[in-house]
């Protein structure tokens, strides 16, 4: 996983499959971003598969996230994505944008 600071915001760049086996990075990526920033964004596009853990991971670092005063948004998310997140995310209250460049604009 890649991460990169953007205006303001520290932008993580998982890629390939995120699922039980490779979670661990993800939830590495995430801990580290929010020790470090109170906007981190979660760039998705580079992302082939996601399940549940991987979903449940983003949630709870979310919720995380929120606790500390920061906030943690995803960007770029494939269908199969936001229908999971959908599905998961009773409270509706993880942020989504169709893009990076969106997400970015929003302040």
């Amino acid at each position: 996983m890649r991460a990169e600071r953007r205006g303001g915001a520290v932008v993580l760049r998982p890629v390939g499959e995120v699922d039980l086996s490779t979670h661990p990075i993800l939830k590495d990526g995430l801990a580290e971003a929010l020790k470090v920033s109170q906007r981190v964004l979660v760039d998705m596009t580079g992302v082939t598969y996601i399940d549940s853990t991987g979903v449940k991971t983003l949630l709870r670092y979310h919720e995380k996230a929120s606790m500390l005063g920061a906030r943690l948004a995803l960007t770029g998310p494939s269908a199969l994505l936001r229908r999971l997140i959908d599905i998961l995310d009773r409270e509706h209250s993880l942020t989504v944008f169709r893009s990076l460049d969106a997400a970015l604009q929003d302040s």
